[in-house]
């Protein structure tokens, strides 16, 4: 009997391997590289590392301590550490080794329910199902919490299924079950809040094993266990209310949610996959034919009890902490677990029913029952799954074709400008600095924010915390003093369509780039030869040079200003500057004039004065008006110059 089992369980743990692997490396999510979301902080720990000459304790206990401030996933970070270090902050090799670890986390929760006396089917049930949906994500990202929560959260349960169940040993696996809950706890708050729902399945299964034994016995016989895991919970919740300010994140906290974001998260939880009411079904029904069937009604419907108690545990605090938020990809995880386990009770339960029957047909049409029910459950769940893997996979070479050619063609010296949205491009701007820093030396990254409408409050807290993501105030591309300065302009995905316009509004001239497009990324870059032989996945677009997207009328009055001349030169249009229009001085290099020696705007209807002016080499100004509106033309206007030299000379040649 023991060499069958363990036979199984080989085939499956074998089985689980080889598709999860099949699957990823089909989709070519292992070999996708750096992402945008989560993946800043491997190259941000590597550099920390390197900074610290080696001190890996220094940097684990650096990083733990600036993330207590807004969060709490101490085990988390030195768990990210670690493993960032020991593979080098190779993507490749932390992807093989996060999938050996899902791997081994889908094992053990099938242990789980194996140890319980599910069958195959029931016991492949609760691990597929925990993972194939939205959540799947948490299979090929690197970065979520929930992925070390769940190692943890496996080991725990079973851990705590041995130390009931075992024949011997049982003290061991006590003493990991407070080990394993414990760094469960620390992993994230959505596992430390599982504490109480562990607890009761604890209880349960005591008490399931020894039908007999009261309150009392089961609290002296495992006193230690629970009061050490009770002592991290508490301690761990009073240190998040005196420490952590929560508060301080946009997405998370509690103060300020209304009832009706609770409700919209329950209802997310609940319906997405139709699997909260699939599970609530099937375990009305079990708990309706066991109570006709059953000669141990009371016994059945105990047991009921118990699990559905569990679940309440378990999704609840889940509502209340994503209430703020809301429930999406990763955030699934684990209170998708409560119907999983829902799911797999039930029809364990009925299934035993029909197992006392002793009729081999009704068995096997049971357990075809079994089979086509969970294939109908993830069957659409995992074409969802299929198409979100190939989409991370694209966009991961998407995004490393852009950091590479960026790395290739832009000088550590230069300076470079990102146009981003603070509430969709949050994280890919901390991504993009990072990236570029640590990799390439390049660190005279200016952002410009570019906000858009209708912001919620969310969006509202991601656009107050956007400075310290784009490096300080002083990395805001409106305190650049000098934007000729900029060399290389990265407009990211969601603003690309707006991307001509928004460069061309910030003063730059058509003939200044040559624009490029990877992907959904557009990328504006100098006059210059570029790199581009490693692009593999992307094929780099070479675009005509911008278009300006607004109407415009120059007019170059034949002055020149010599070189070393200290002048005053105002400009004063004879036209009114209509709020769609804008006006530019600017000031050619004679001998190259695609060059601009410098720029300055006319704002109304007035003048502009460039005072002060030392003329670095021989130039000859130009005077443009702009159109936003939605006049095709500009009226043909002259303009008066009047300069008053203090040294050096002025060339009046003639005006058209």
């Amino acid at each position: 009997m023991f060499k069958k089992e363990f036979s199984l369980r080989l085939i499956v743990f074998i089985s689980i391997a080889i598709a999860l692997f099949a699957f990823l490396g089909l989709h070519g999510t292992i070999s996708s590289g750096f992402h945008f979301v989560d993946n800043h902080e491997v190259v941000q720990i590597n550099k920390d590392y390197s900074d610290a000459n080696g001190n890996l304790f220094k940097v684990a206990s650096t990083w733990v301590k600036n993330d207590l401030g807004g969060r709490f996933r101490p085990m988390y970070m030195i768990d990210n550490v670690f493993v960032d270090v020991f593979f080098k902050g190779n993507f490749f090799l932390i992807s093989i080794y996060h999938t050996i670890l899902m791997v081994f986390i889908a094992f053990f929760l099938f242990l789980v329910m194996r140890k319980n006396g599910f069958n195959v089917i029931e016991s492949l049930a609760f691990p597929l199902i925990a993972f194939v949906g939205q959540q799947s994500a948490i299979l090929w990202r690197l970065g979520p919490n929930e992925s070390i929560g769940m190692w943890y959260l496996s080991l725990t349960l079973l851990s705590m299924v041995y130390a009931v169940k075992a024949i011997k040993y049982n003290r061991i696996f006590q003493i990991l079950f407070c080990l394993f809950g414990s760094l469960m706890i620390l992993c994230k708050e959505s596992f430390l809040i599982l504490t109480p729902s562990i607890i009761l399945a604890y209880i349960f299964l005591e008490k399931n094993k020894f039908e007999t034994i009261t309150w009392l016995t089961f609290i002296k016989k495992h006193l230690i266990e629970i009061c050490i895991l009770i002592a991290v919970f508490l301690g761990s919740l009073i240190f998040i209310i005196i420490n952590v300010n929560t508060e301080n994140l946009g997405y998370a906290g509690i103060k300020g949610v209304e009832y009706k974001s609770y409700l919209i998260a329950f209802q997310t939880l609940f319906i997405s996959g139709g699997m909260g009411i699939i599970s609530l079904i099937l375990f009305a029904l079990s708990l309706i034919v066991n109570n006709i069937f059953r000669t141990n009604k009371n016994k059945c419907l105990t047991h009921h009890i118990w699990v559905l108690l569990i679940s309440i545990t378990i999704v609840l605090p889940q509502v209340i902490l994503y209430g703020k938020s809301g429930i999406f990809e990763r955030y699934f995880l684990p209170g998708v677990l409560a119907w999983a386990l829902l799911i797999a009770f039930s029809l364990k339960n009925i299934r035993q029913l029909i197992d006392k029957i002793q009729n081999r047909k009704y068995i096997y049409t049971f357990l075809f029952f079994e089979f086509a029910l969970l294939f109908c459950l993830l069957f659409p769940r995992l074409i969802d799954v299929s198409k979100e893997a190939s989409l991370f996979t694209a966009e991961g070479k998407e995004v490393n074709t852009v950091l590479s050619f960026i790395s290739q063609n832009v000088d550590s010296t230069e300076t470079v400008l990102f146009i981003a949205d603070p509430v969709t491009d949050f994280e890919r701007t901390i991504s993009f600095r990072r990236f570029l820093i640590g990799n390439s030396n390049i660190t005279k990254l200016y952002t410009l924010p570019v906000i858009q409408d209708n912001t919620d409050d969310l969006g509202k807290s991601l656009i107050n915390d956007f400075s310290w993501v784009m490096g300080g105030d002083e990395m805001n591309f409106n305190k650049l003093t000098d934007k000729s300065l900029v060399q290389s302009i990265v407009v990211f995905p969601l603003l690309s369509d707006k991307g001509d316009q928004i460069v061309s509004d910030l003063g730059f001239m058509a003939n200044e780039f040559n624009s490029y497009r990877i992907g959904s990324y557009y990328l504006y870059f100098r006059n210059k030869n570029l790199v581009d032989s490693f692009t593999k996945d992307f094929k780099v677009k070479e675009l005509q040079p911008f278009k300006n997207v607004y109407n415009e009328t120059a007019f170059y009055p034949e002055l020149i200003i010599k070189k070393g001349s200290n002048v005053r030169i105002t400009i004063k249009p004879t036209i009114e500057i209509k709020p769609t229009m804008t006006a530019f001085i600017i000031l050619l290099d004679a001998v190259h004039p695609e060059n601009i020696a410098i720029h300055e705007q006319i704002s109304g209807a007035g003048e502009i004065v460039v005072s002060k002016l030392i003329v670095a080499s021989m130039v000859k100004p130009c005077v443009i008006y702009r159109n936003w509106g939605k006049e095709q033309s500009i009226p043909s206007a002259n303009i008066s110059i009047s300069s008053e030299p203090k040294t050096g000379m002025i060339i009046p040649i003639s005006y058209l």
